[in-house]
């Protein structure tokens, strides 16, 4: 399971086939525990949660590519007339 999605200062430990989740964010044990239950179920969802689709690679368009073609002509030419001319 990942849990890199969580800040640091939400613990979770796994240890022996024990998933131990602890907070300490409130100052009441009760509020501790329904948080650290609330972060248990997050996980489970995001665990459970389907892998995103995988992405579709795109080609640019043929004019796109003109216009980068283009753009890298007009670049590479300021470049030139930047020159020192040296005699």
């Amino acid at each position: 399971m990942d849990f890199a999605i969580y800040p640091k200062e939400f613990k979770f430990d796994l240890t022996d086939g024990v998933l131990t989740v602890t907070a300490s964010d409130r100052r009441s044990q009760r509020q501790n525990r329904d948080l650290a239950r609330e972060r248990l179920a997050d996980a489970m969802r995001e665990a459970i949660k389907p892998p995103p689709r995988p992405r579709k690679a795109t080609k640019p368009s043929k004019a796109a590519q003109e216009r980068r073609i283009e753009e890298k002509k007009r670049r590479g030419q300021v470049k030139r007339l930047r020159r020192d001319v040296g005699d």
